[in-house]
């Protein structure tokens, strides 16, 4: 008996994969890396460590919270998963005021949220046979924080955002 299907819910690996691409558009992402004009080179899925080694700034670090999965009827579900999007900065690096890049990261982590509100990628069942929509999104506060567990200090923003995975059937019975 498989484990998952063409009808089970968003698998992570899927939901960040096609994050990814929606997340860089209009932000300074597009721009840090001259090999990649996207932005998309710039966004890690879970691979924290990887872009360290890169040490090209800004760059973002997907991963997933909690996930949950409730009983709708006898055969079908719905589900909600949480996304982490952490954005990181090395601002020693970097030419300008701590000011300024704390108002630019500011105006990135905006663009970002407001490229998942308004993505018809997520919510137009563009994912194959699935369709989720984000009810809730939260930002960290301004001042970011300072995180150095991988060697160099970078300054981090977190967006938390909710995907709603829509109804959908088991494959077969209990």
């Amino acid at each position: 008996m498989a484990l998952r299907s063409s009808n089970n819910p968003i698998p992570s690996k899927v939901l960040l994969g096609q994050i990814r691409q929606i997340i860089p558009a209009g932000t300074l992402l597009q721009t840090a890396n001259p090999a990649d004009t996207t932005g998309v080179a710039q966004v890690f899925v879970r691979q924290r460590y990887a872009m360290v080694r890169q040490n090209i700034w800004p760059a973002v670090n997907l991963s997933t919270g909690q996930q949950q999965f409730n009983v709708v009827s006898r055969a079908v579900y719905e589900g909600m998963a949480v996304v982490i999007i952490e954005y990181y900065l090395a601002w020693p690096q970097s030419p300008e005021t701590i000011d300024q890049l704390l108002q630019d990261t500011d105006d990135d982590l905006e663009r970002i949220r407001a490229n998942l509100e308004d993505n018809p990628t997520l919510s137009a069942n563009k994912l194959g046979p699935y369709a989720v929509s984000m009810p809730a999104c939260s930002v960290s506060p301004d001042k970011g924080e300072i995180d150095s567990t991988f060697g160099p200090e970078l300054v981090k923003r977190t967006i938390t955002a909710r995907f709603l995975l829509l109804p959908y059937e088991t494959a077969g019975t209990f």
